[in-house]
Parts: structure tokens; sequence; C-alpha cells
């Protein structure tokens, strides 16, 4: 909200400084900003799941966000009275300005979230290996940025370090662990971003939610939301990308 009412008082003041209507440019300019956020999508709040929005894929190209961002603008300005072609212009810089902070914002990668000290060294080595204790899972939980509080949001799991069947699982408030796995710390991260995300789901009510319309699809729903959610948190190697869209393909008639 805060985004697209800057958005308005800028192109706004804008208008004015060329000659033209605030109010106009105001509304081009919020009204571009809306429509973009709801054309493209994306996480709520980073808390929900995330949404391709109402252009689906085309919605995440290049020429579509300008696109679809130039003619609201100019719908914007002919509702309030204004000249369709100078609200274009306006729709047109503030899709540009949006596409631009969501590649910015997309560029934080998992890795990025790994603290370092004043002399800019990794205060936990991303690719040495776990200590897998409480002291151990403490560390990593205070020196990855976001991790404690996905933590605190997925109830304050326990942890269990024997699992031998899968990378990771969450089962009832209790993260299970695979050593083997989880060979360094980068890994244990992404993993415990992804079952912590498990452990949201249940306490936001998401699980009840989706349960409630899919009950047969409940878990494909559930993997389709973690491993987005731990590309999100940046972790964009091949193998959770081909999982993404392993359960993706598997929900793909739900929405």
């Amino acid at each position: 909200m805060f985004q697209t009412l800057a958005h308005g008082i800028t192109q706004g003041t804008l208008g004015v400084v060329q000659g033209g209507d605030f109010y106009q440019g105001f509304a081009s300019g919020t009204l571009a900003s809306m429509a973009s956020g709801l054309w493209n999508g994306g996480y709520v709040n980073s808390t929900d799941s995330f949404w391709n929005g109402l252009g689906g894929s085309f919605s995440q190209s290049t020429v579509g966000i300008l696109t679809f961002g130039t003619l609201s603008g100019g719908a914007g300005a002919v509702l309030t009275g204004g000249n369709f072609w100078r609200g274009a212009a306006t729709g047109l810089v503030v899709s540009g300005l949006n596409h631009a902070l969501h590649k910015l914002q997309a560029r934080k990668t998992l890795l990025s979230r790994f603290k370092k000290d004043s002399n800019d060294k990794f205060i936990i080595d991303p690719y040495a290996k776990p200590v897998f204790n409480q002291q151990g899972i403490d560390d990593l939980l205070d020196n990855v940025e976001e991790l404690r509080d996905w933590y605190v949001k997925s109830g304050s799991p326990k942890f269990n370090y024997e699992f031998k069947a899968e990378t990771g699982k969450y089962d009832n408030g209790v993260v299970l662990i695979n050593q083997e796995s989880n060979f360094n710390n980068y890994k244990l991260a992404s993993t415990l971003f992804h079952e912590f995300r498990h452990g949201w789901q249940y306490l936001s009510g998401m699980y009840d939610k989706w349960y409630s319309k899919n009950k047969h699809s409940i878990f494909d729903i559930m993997e389709r939301d973690a491993y987005a959610f731990e590309i999100y948190m940046g972790n964009n190697d091949g193998q959770i990308k081909g999982y993404y869209l392993k359960y993706k393909a598997l929900t793909k008639h739900i929405k």
C-alpha cells in the first residue's frame, strides 16, 4: 500500500511540474501500481502462498508487465477526466519501476542471507558441515536472515537428528533432519526454511483451508507451497526448482 501511494504522489507531483493536474497523475500512478500487483501476483507479506496473478505466466514477462501497466495508467487518466496518452506514459514509468524493484528483490539469494562479521567473513560458513545439536541449530537460526523468524512462526518446534528417510520432515511439532542429506549449513538452512513453512501451514490455518477444498491433493499442495517458499527465500538450485515444478504440475487444477 505504501509503495502504491508513493507512486501516486510521485507521478502527481511530476504531473504538476509538467503543467498537468496532480490528481490525474496521482490516479494514473496509483492505479498502474495497484493493477500491476494484481496482474503480476506474488506473496502477500511473505506469509501466504505464491499467487501467479491475473496475467498468469505472461504477466511475469517484461512485455506483459509494461503493456498492462501502460494500459492501466491510461485507463486511470480517462476515468479522472484526463488524457489517455499522458496517463499511459505515467503507467509505463510506474510499471517499469515496479519491474526493476522486483528484479532487485529477486536477487537476494539464500547465500546472501548468511550474516557476515565486521571483516566481511561469514559468521557461519555456509559450506561447512553442520553441528547437529541444539547449539548448532541456534547458531544457524541467529545467523541466517529470517530463519529464526520462521522458526517462531512454525511454533518453535523441537529437532530430531536421526531421521533417515528424506532430507527433512515436519511431524507434529518436531523437525526431523537427515544428517547425510543436509551435508552443509547452506543445505540445512534451506531444509529448515522448508520444514518451518510446513509448521506455519498448520498453525496459520492454511492446512485446514486447503484440506477442506482438496483433501485428496493436500500433500502435493503443501509441498508445492513449501518448495515455492524455499525458492522465494533464495534457493535457486535446480533440484529445488525441479521439485517445485513437479508439485505445481500435480496441482495445476487447483488455484
